[in-house]
């Protein structure tokens, strides 16, 4: 009977995080870019031409009070293409993602950005059309 006191007592002690350690991660700024240099964006657009290669989603973070996660997930046409979770490590962190652009890929594209709960903190929208 002592042992489980003991474990009743050890359990009160126990001290729980809240649940949405990450509820007040925001998206301060953002873009599309050809490049990123010194953590900055580089040659920003919404409309990029499909021989551009690789398109760079651009994001700074703001809000962590510890270090958190974010994902970046990829669409084209409405289907995901590319997930990756980033680690944001500071109360302002800028974080970037990039995808690899066939060509044949023309049309909409569209990148989430998504706490560790889910919740879609930003969704953006760019376009590869061929030149006019």
């Amino acid at each position: 009977m002592g042992f489980m006191c003991g474990v009743v007592v050890g359990a009160d002690l126990v001290e729980e995080k809240p649940d949405a350690v990450d509820a007040v991660l925001s998206i301060a700024d953002f873009a599309f870019c050809k490049s990123v240099a010194n953590r900055e964006p580089v040659d920003k657009s919404e409309v990029f031409s499909p021989e551009v290669g690789k398109v760079y989603f651009w994001t700074v973070i703001t809000g962590a009070k510890e270090p958190a996660e974010v994902k970046h997930i990829w669409y084209y046409n409405n289907k995901k293409m590319f997930e990756i979770s980033l680690a944001i490590k500071n109360p302002r962190h800028r974080t970037w993602s990039n995808k690899t652009i066939i060509p044949e890929w023309l049309g909409d594209w569209k990148v989430d950005v998504v706490d560790v709960s889910g919740n879609v903190l930003k969704s953006a929208i760019f376009k590869i059309e061929k030149p006019k």
